[in-house]
């Protein structure tokens, strides 16, 4: 082989390797660029997640006071109830002793 011939060799594959190299270089640029957007990504997901748990448990708070307050709507009800019923029987028996007819309220 000619000299000549090993030189044109030698320089074609330094251009190659210096291509090949470029193309690296621009790689990894583009890799971490990417690595960097997804750890910003990361970031703003993990501040989202942690907005909406936020909400979460001020829902579940919310939600627990209101079941704690209809429950205790509910007893009074349920004794306002009782207490009704039973006036509705002394009436009915006040009346009956007086001989006054019973007629009930909403018929």
């Amino acid at each position: 082989m000619s000299n000549d011939r090993t030189a044109e060799i030698l320089k074609y594959l330094s251009a190659m390797s210096h291509d090949i190299g470029d193309f690296r270089a621009e790689m990894n640029k583009r890799i971490d660029e990417t690595n960097k957007r997804v750890d910003e990504l990361r970031v703003e997901m993990n501040a989202r997640f942690s907005e909406v748990n936020t909400r979460f448990d001020k829902v579940d708070r919310e939600q627990k006071q209101i079941q704690h307050r209809l429950m205790r709507v509910e007893a009074v009800t349920m004794t306002v109830r009782a207490d009704s019923a039973e006036m509705q029987l002394r009436v009915e028996a006040l009346e009956e002793k007086a001989g006054i007819e019973f007629v009930p309220q909403g018929v």
